[in-house]
């Protein structure tokens, strides 16, 4: 074999095997792709399968609850709201299957009453997909769920009497115009969601009024006597008790807690005080006496009269000397400051009572500059601190 010939073979030998090598690489590289296809295709099958049961389980959740309703009706038109907790049954995510009514006396209502342990009337029980429905006020019993939060007023299932509705006597005293009012009392009932069905209306000086306030011990008027019924309402015993209220024959007597009041034992009015303002009026840095007055209204003080005197006028000097007065500008009270309990126990930090049962200021600093009458000097409280 010549050169010539030589180097073709060669060359065609090597080309040959560039080939081959070359088919190798291919197809590894298509079995390889091939895997690769195969793992998408076991992984995008197994994401759709998730995601087709993701979907699933949100269209379960999202599916309304198919349930079914009984009422039991207590046939009581003062009572607890039953149509309007049905409504908000309704409201929920549910299909309602079916809607029964029975009368609290029927056969049918008895059995129920018996079965799922129910105490007060009107109710709903509702049966069917439970594990989908959730409700406040709603109790699993037995294979149902019945509302048990009913609130006053309802029809007591095991005598069928109806609790919680509440009658009121209102003791007036029409003549006593400056008394506080029981009506913002009997309001604030009402906007607790106490029902009132019967409000009877006395004068204390009627045959009926004083009937009253004999029976029930009234020592004040205006007066209200709330029948103990007002105790079927969480919390209302209690916070008639905080106001000093007393049960008597079956009724909570409550008069207000601030004067001014009618004290039926004298038939005088309580609570009216009479004020006069002490001031020496060459006093240039003594604070303004009405301040006092500000104070006493805060203190809730009916203030009937108020007069101003000058440490100088007759009157002012009659006050300095009864009372052996030393520092101004004060305020005096009227022995009728005694019937305002948090100002009796403030007014130790600040006077005296004197045995006419007058109030005395002795201690102005507390509210600023004064005038010491024995020295004649007007004294700021606050110049010495911090030095």
């Amino acid at each position: 074999m010549n050169f010539e010939e030589d180097r073709f073979v060669h060359t065609f030998e090597k080309k040959l095997s560039n080939k081959k090598t070359f088919n190798q690489v291919f197809y590894g590289l298509l079995i390889v792709l091939g895997v690769l296809l195969l793992i998408n295709i076991y992984l995008a099958s197994a994401g759709y399968s998730a995601v087709k049961l993701k979907a699933a389980e949100v269209k379960e959740a999202n599916r309304p609850a198919e349930i079914s309703l009984m009422i039991i009706d207590s046939g009581c038109k003062d009572c607890f709201d039953v149509e309007a907790l049905v409504t908000q049954v309704k409201d929920k995510n549910v299909k309602i299957l079916d809607e029964k009514r029975v009368e609290k006396n029927s056969e049918e209502a008895k059995t129920l009453i018996e079965d799922y342990n129910i105490k007060k009337l009107p109710t709903v029980i509702v049966s069917g997909e439970l594990d989908k429905f959730s409700m406040t006020g709603f109790e699993t019993v037995n294979d149902k769920q019945v509302f048990m939060n009913i609130l006053a007023p309802y029809v007591e299932s095991s005598t069928g009497q109806t609790k919680g509705l509440v009658k009121l006597v209102h003791v007036t005293d029409t003549s006593c115009v400056e008394c506080i009012s029981m009506e913002p009392v009997i309001a604030s009932l009402g906007e607790a969601g106490v029902k009132i069905s019967d409000i009877k209306k006395v004068d204390y000086t009627s045959p009926e009024g004083k009937k009253y306030i004999s029976d029930y011990g009234l020592k004040e008027t205006p007066a209200l006597l709330i029948s103990n019924e007002v105790t079927y309402y969480n919390g209302m015993k209690e916070t008639l008790v905080s106001l000093g209220s007393t049960e008597v024959k079956g009724f909570f007597k409550l008069h207000s807690t601030l004067p001014p009041y009618r004290k039926t034992g004298t038939g005088q009015v309580a609570g009216l005080v009479d004020m006069a303002l002490l001031k020496d009026s060459s006093c240039q840095s003594c604070y303004d006496v009405e301040v006092n007055k500000q104070i006493m209204e805060r203190f809730g003080l009916f203030i009937k009269d108020t007069k101003t005197y000058d440490v100088n006028s007759a009157e002012g000097k009659q006050l300095i000397s009864k009372y052996k007065i030393t520092k101004v500008p004060i305020l005096i009270l009227s022995p009728d400051a005694k019937e305002y309990p948090t100002l009796s126990r403030a007014w130790p930090q600040v006077g005296t009572t004197e045995s006419d049962g007058w109030f005395i200021m002795r201690k102005p600093e507390v509210i600023g500059s004064y005038k010491d009458l024995s020295t004649n000097q007007e004294i700021n409280p606050n110049e010495n601190i911090g030095e």
